[in-house]
Formats: C-alpha cells, structure tokens, sequence
C-alpha cells in the first residue's frame, strides 16, 4: 500500500567524528560489507537476517516474524567485533496518506528523551485499521554513559531520544536525509558555543533532540548501546488475537525459524553429494534471498 505505514532501521559507530558520514540505511554495494542478506526467510511467516558490517565493526541479527492478522515484530540483535564498541541505531517510522501517527507517554523527562518502552500509537486509512507500535529492550542493555558533564540535558545518550516532525507524502523513504539534516543543525547550533566541535564528546554530539515535542507524521526513535545489544519493534492492529508482546516474541521466532527448516526439508531433497550440512546451509540462503531480497 503505497500511501500507509513506512518503517526502516539505520546505524552508526557512537566512538569517532566521521562514522555518521557513513550511517548504513540502504543496502549500498559501498558500505564493504562482509555479507548480509536472509539465511532463513518464508513470506508468509518471517524469518532471519544477518549482516555482518565491517566497516563498523558488528554483526547484526534480524528475526522477523509475521502473522495472516497483519501484524509483526522484529528483534534486533548486535553483536561487536571490537571491544568496548559504542554503536547508535536509530528507528524510525512514518504515516503517508490520511492518519495519524503519535507518541503514547508521559512526559515527565526532558521533551525527547524517554525513560523505558517506548509506544506509538496510529491509524492508517489505507491499512483501515488502528494498530499500536512498541520499542523496548528485550535485554539488560548497556547504554551508552556520558564521558563528560552533559552540555545539554536532552543529549544525554544513557536514554532513548524521540525524534519527531513532519514531513510531506512521498519524502518518508527520505528518511536518513532529513535525520542527518537535522542533525547538522543541532551541531551548528551547539558549535556556536564552543571554539572546537571536539570538545563536545562524540555521543553527546550525535544524539538527537526533539524540537516538536512528539506531534509529526515521521518519528525517530534513537538507542545508542555499548557492546552488545537487543531490542525489538512488534507492530500490532487494534482488536486482534494473535498480538506480539515481550513474552511471546522469543516463542514467535523460535517456531518461525523451526518452520522453515521443517519445510525446506519437506520439499527440497538434495541429491548426494550435495546434501552435506554445508550445501543444505546453502540452499537455504540461496532460497531465503530469493524470496526475501529486494533485487
């Protein structure tokens, strides 16, 4: 449905100046990644997919999980291949078409940071149907500490910051420009109150503030962790049975997973000598990425 609900995930290394330049969103033969793609994927179910970012030195694991009611949940799991990594992952989700698209919370932190879950609440006339998003932590995570007294309360990078605004129909898949024109703002704006950018500390520098307090059509939800991380997004519609919640999600993924296997080997038989562990690895990617890439 062209006009409803859009959703997307970008990243970027929280330890040094240049790593925003290089934030991942799109799928960019660019970014030297060392693989990513579906290892296990049916449509009408979900399934799994790894990315193994080199360049910014973790692995990321995505279950995806669906049900026939149209809803869905996604957990997302980092993995660092350095030490001490300081990683910022940035949701972000957008209403085109008639709707609306809010933040549902009390506001007793300063206006874009949120202590806890997170829940956003929405209507889509297209989607003709209400449904409700959440963002927690599915793990004790370690968020990131400051390193020097805050220049500002709203960047403190131990919270969860909301970012929202609006945008016209048509410019949500815009998504990683407006986050970083927006960012770039911020920073000439806190630029103005120091004689060099670097005295302000990295993940002070890179943390969002929100400048209309929760009302927009395109919201931003920013986590910045160190070390590893896990978190999820279940998206589900109003008045149905079959909803994803924290203590089904695990449950929900296991089965998915198990699924696709059972079936895999239900209907696709390898003749020897391409039936080793291996070549049924293999197989499975080949047709996960088939059914679940892009190209």
């Amino acid at each position: 449905i062209p006009h409803s609900l859009m959703t997307g995930l970008m990243w970027f290394n929280m330890d040094n100046y240049n790593s925003v330049q290089n934030m991942r969103h799109f799928c960019d033969q660019n970014d030297d990644m060392k693989g990513f793609g579906w290892t296990q994927y049916d449509p009408r179910i979900g399934g799994r997919q790894i990315i193994k970012d080199k360049e910014m030195h973790i692995k990321i694991i995505t279950d995806f999980v669906k049900t026939d009611s149209g809803n869905w949940a996604l957990k997302i799991k980092g993995i660092p291949t350095k030490k001490d990594l300081k990683t910022s992952l940035v949701f972000y989700a957008g209403l085109e078409g008639d709707g609306l698209l809010e933040y549902a919370g009390m506001r007793d932190l300063p206006k874009n940071l949120v202590s806890g879950n997170l829940k956003l609440l929405g209507y889509s006339t297209p989607l003709g149907s209400a449904f409700e998003m959440d963002i927690f932590d599915t793990k004790h995570n370690k968020y990131i500490r400051p390193s020097k007294p805050l220049v500002d309360p709203e960047l403190d990078p131990s919270l969860t910051h909301h970012m929202s605004l609006h945008v016209p129909d048509g410019n949500v898949w815009l998504a990683k420009d407006v986050f970083m024109t927006l960012l770039q703002e911020e920073i000439s704006e806190v630029q103005t109150q120091f004689e060099k950018i670097t005295d302000v500390p990295v993940e002070q520098l890179f943390s969002l503030k929100n400048t209309a307090d929760f009302t927009g059509n395109l919201h931003f939800i920013q986590k910045s962790f160190e070390g590893e991380f896990e978190f999820a997004i279940t998206f589900n519609v109003d008045g149905t049975s079959d909803q994803f919640n924290k203590e089904n999600l695990d449950e929900s993924i296991t089965s998915a997973l198990s699924k696709f296997d059972e079936k895999f080997s239900r209907n696709i038989q390898l003749k020897a000598p391409f039936n080793s562990d291996k070549f049924i690895k293999f197989g499975k990617e080949m047709l996960s990425q088939l059914m679940g890439g892009i190209g």
